[in-house]
């Protein structure tokens, strides 16, 4: 695509961004929005915080690409953090995730989407299904590391920890036929 595409004058900066096809997910400091690429068209889709309650955190948006045309994003309740799948036509597809608190990142490894939650545990949510698969505890100890991010990588992820994979567990997947 090499077009340029007119945002509203007023319109803020761009804090996070994802693409997958001819549609661009990105949000500023207050909404989700949606760009698509081949019409040169946008629209707001959710906005990033649904309550006007002080948080002691900065509610930062978080997107993820699930697949072709299809993204997750996410949105501070008040009380919870929701995931909303959406189309790149903004259409909501599947269920919602939901957490008890906002997390500081998310990683796909399809079918799962993995989440670092503020208090170093990590939930791991079935795609499919929206049900939460496996929640590992926080490290402990006098070797714990503190886990300050979910790094994306080929069929996997990396969770900076001195216990690696010991907290992790194998689930068993069923096989498309």
């Amino acid at each position: 695509f090499a077009q340029e595409i007119p945002l509203p004058f007023d319109s803020p900066i761009a804090l996070c961004a994802r693409r997958t096809g001819h549609s661009l997910c990105y949000a500023d400091n207050e909404y989700y929005n949606m760009v698509d690429l081949e019409q040169a068209s946008l629209y707001q889709l959710l906005p990033l915080r649904q309550s006007e309650e002080p948080t002691p955190w900065h509610v930062k948006p978080l997107i993820c690409v699930i697949g072709e045309n299809e993204f997750l994003i996410l949105s501070w309740t008040g009380a919870s953090a929701l995931g909303v799948f959406i189309t790149g036509e903004g259409d909501p597809v599947r269920g919602t995730l939901e957490w008890g608190s906002y997390p500081k990142a998310i990683c796909l490894d399809y079918p799962y989407v993995t989440s670092l939650l503020p208090n170093e545990t990590i939930e791991i949510h079935s795609v499919e299904t929206q049900s939460m698969t496996q929640v590992i505890p926080p490290p402990t100890g006098a070797r714990a590391v503190a886990r300050l991010a979910l790094v994306a990588s080929l069929h996997g992820y990396l969770v900076p920890s001195t216990q690696r994979s010991g907290k992790l567990r194998k689930v068993k997947v069923g096989l498309a036929r």
